[in-house]
């Protein structure tokens, strides 16, 4: 009996297409998957980038809100400005006459750290204040106004963040010293 070669041969060539199939198939399905999580990585980066640029201008903002307190408030609001050096209590320059106008900041009151709204200022040379405003603007920031370490300077320190819920948010500082 005489085998067929050419059967033969057809023989041992089946599945091999169905291997390289399977192959290119994993292949461009490892590529896929690679381009998923760079794409993935990159909206992830970008959304942190977004948010970390709300919160410096936020901090940026309350800055500029000290800084306009800072230089308007000597103008007759307060006699030593809003925010005066430390008193030795033989000099009491306090700011207690802001009751009927207070602060505000973009329209909004500033606030101590437990919420109140600030009608005036003690003279410590320490001062700290913070606007909150939840919706659609969410602005918020703390400011410090630091004139005991060095009293011919004053030095503002301003966090901003880009949520006011005080679970997963960004923070940005920015300190000014004049």
């Amino acid at each position: 009996m005489t085998k067929d070669l050419r059967f033969k041969n057809k023989k041992e060539n089946v599945g091999f297409t169905l291997l390289y199939a399977s192959m290119i198939a994993g292949l461009l399905l490892a590529i896929g998957a690679a381009i998923l999580s760079i794409t993935v990585k990159q909206i992830s980066l970008s959304a942190a980038g977004r948010e970390s640029q709300f919160a410096f201008y936020n901090a940026d903002t309350g800055t500029e809100c000290a800084v306009y307190w800072y230089r308007t408030s000597k103008t007759g609001i307060c006699p030593a400005g809003l925010f005066p050096p430390k008193s030795d209590s033989t000099n009491d320059q306090s700011c207690t006459n802001i009751s009927s106008n207070p602060p505000k900041c973009l329209g909004l009151a500033l606030t101590d750290k437990y919420g109140g709204q600030i009608t005036s200022f003690a003279q410590t040379g320490l001062y700290s204040f913070s606007i909150t405003s939840q919706g659609a603007n969410n602005i918020c920031f703390d400011v410090t106004i630091d004139k005991n370490t060095d009293p011919s300077k004053t030095i503002i320190t301003s966090r901003g963040y880009n949520t006011c819920d005080k679970g997963n948010r960004f923070e940005r500082a920015i300190e000014v010293d004049f």
